[in-house]
């Protein structure tokens, strides 16, 4: 059974480790932690969060700030998202999921900042632009639909084209053809 300890001299709560068959790196454990503090509106949460968002298992920091994204949006607005996300994105590894979630609150705003939604994409870009065809299809959609402008949409195309591997460069190329044929 697994159990949520609350240390007396942190005054964090954290998963126990050793009641745990796979220890700190249990993400559905954390998970549990953090719902637990958020329901409780615990003093705890800030530090929880802090230290699962910091965990060097992937497997638990990855979707810790994911998490984090969504509870500070919820609870603090667009600009306690914003501070969330301006520190966590400088904390490696980034998840392609953590940029998306980012993107996508940005770009449901009234009026969208284009100008931190191409901050976004471009950070997405250069980590996962390689092989993620995707990624770059909504950047290009974000060009038409936010910026405006198809000019800029052909500027991402083409530097798509470029850092996308090449065996996923022919994929990419169907699946713009395809949005073409339906925007």
């Amino acid at each position: 059974m697994t159990r949520v300890v609350h240390t007396k001299t942190s005054g964090v709560v954290s998963p126990s480790p050793s009641l745990s068959p796979r220890g700190p790196e249990s993400w559905p454990l954390w998970q549990f932690a953090l719902n637990f503090c958020a329901a409780q509106k615990a003093d705890a949460l800030e530090g929880l969060m802090e230290r699962a968002c910091r965990s060097v298992c992937p497997q638990v920091c990855l979707p810790a700030k994911e998490w984090s994204l969504h509870w500070t949006y919820r609870q603090g607005g667009l600009k306690g998202l914003r501070n969330v996300y301006k520190n966590l994105r400088v904390m490696r590894p980034v998840s392609l999921g953590f940029y998306e979630i980012y993107i996508k609150i940005e770009a449901a705003q009234l009026e969208p900042d284009l100008k931190r939604l191409r901050s976004a994409f471009e950070e997405a870009c250069g980590q996962f632009g390689s092989t993620e065809t995707d990624l770059w299809l909504n950047y290009i959609q974000m060009e038409r639909e936010v910026g405006g402008s198809d000019s800029q949409g052909g500027v991402v195309y083409q530097r798509a084209g470029q850092s996308l591997k090449p065996e996923l460069r022919e994929t990419f190329i169907r699946k713009h053809a395809l949005v073409g044929v339906t925007a």
